[in-house]
């Protein structure tokens, strides 16, 4: 029997709005679309490409099949969740060109987060792992800008005349801390690595494995209103906007909770039952989750065809096949 979330925060969209606003931008979409794919395939043809200019294209062609999928009404979780297949891609790569010294350009903790939570939700936690492992690399070597800035504000607040206002990082510590229980470590050295973490989720995170039903639903229901807390579905300008404290800053991850949805695979990875809460967040056809794991994925021609340029140019892409498509 579903228990019923006390001070539900009633969700700032719905499918028919977000389906209402892609119409409306459907040409100007696919417009884009026409010419990042067009772009991606002379990328292709190219002998010495510009890898970089290959994921600014993919980036565009991931959010147009989002978009198109939303749009048309194919709200099925588990094949809305193979966006997590590009978006792993993306973020790899980007991490690892920090790592091995060929890009010095910063790299960011709110990407980080997005790609791990959604490799979770959709089961594929070989590619989370390969993230999270990543990123204590980054974060060990300090290479998030965040953390000099965090550094610094928590210098500053010791002088009261020096205040500032911390907003703390959110879906990043959810999702490692995540990866931690799951690797049976009780907490991560968020004071070491500098990094300012907001306590609500750090806490839901801790209590993925809880056996306490009750304990379970509170933090479900408490992961809802928090998801809505800190969605703007319609920023204006929706590359600073989790800089200010909203997380979930476009129409479909405003209630597209796939934070929710790791949290709940981990549980079902465990063996552990699932809390069944009333939330208006989960009562709409986003926010259900989709217990079972697609045992073929569906990958776009784009996409696969991507990987095997990466692959054909440089050695260390060799393993991508395997990661992305045997054993994600």
């Amino acid at each position: 029997m579903a228990i019923e979330c006390t001070n539900q925060h009633p969700t700032k969209t719905n499918l028919k709005t977000i389906q209402e606003y892609l119409r409306e931008r459907q040409q100007y979409d696919q417009h884009r679309y026409n010419f990042d794919l067009e772009g991606l395939h002379e990328w292709f043809s190219e002998s010495n490409p510009d890898i970089s200019f290959a994921f600014v294209l993919a980036d565009g062609l991931r959010d147009g099949d989002l978009n198109q999928a939303v749009l048309s009404g194919h709200t099925d979780p588990s094949m809305l969740l193979t966006i997590c297949a590009p978006l792993f891609l993306d973020e790899y790569d980007s991490n690892l060109t920090r790592l091995d010294g060929s890009r010095n350009g910063p790299v960011g903790l709110f990407n980080n987060a997005f790609a791990i939570v959604d490799c979770l939700s959709a089961g594929r936690f070989n590619n989370a792992q390969i993230l999270r492992d990543q990123a204590v690399q980054l974060l060990n070597q300090r290479a998030y800008e965040d953390q000099d800035t965090y550094a610094e504000d928590l210098e500053l607040q010791k002088d009261p005349e020096n205040y500032v206002e911390i907003i703390p990082q959110r879906l990043f510590v959810f999702a490692h801390e995540l990866m931690g229980q799951r690797a049976g470590q009780e907490k991560q050295p968020w004071e070491i690595w500098d990094i300012v973490g907001d306590q609500d989720y750090i806490k839901a995170a801790r209590a993925v494995y809880t056996e306490d039903m009750d304990e379970a639903a509170q933090t479900l229901c408490q992961l809802c209103n928090l998801h809505v807390q800190y969605s703007n579905p319609f920023p204006a300008d929706d590359e600073n906007d989790h800089l200010i404290g909203f997380e979930f800053d476009t129409p479909i991850r405003a209630i597209w909770p796939t934070e929710i949805f790791a949290w709940l695979r981990l549980r079902q990875e465990r063996g552990l039952p699932l809390p069944e809460v009333e939330h208006p967040l989960l009562d709409q056809p986003l926010g259900r989750f989709e217990p079972n794991i697609p045992t073929q994925w569906e990958y776009k021609p784009w996409f696969v065809e991507l990987v095997q340029k990466l692959v054909a140019y440089h050695p260390r892409y060799a393993d991508l096949p395997r990661m992305v498509f045997e054993q994600p």
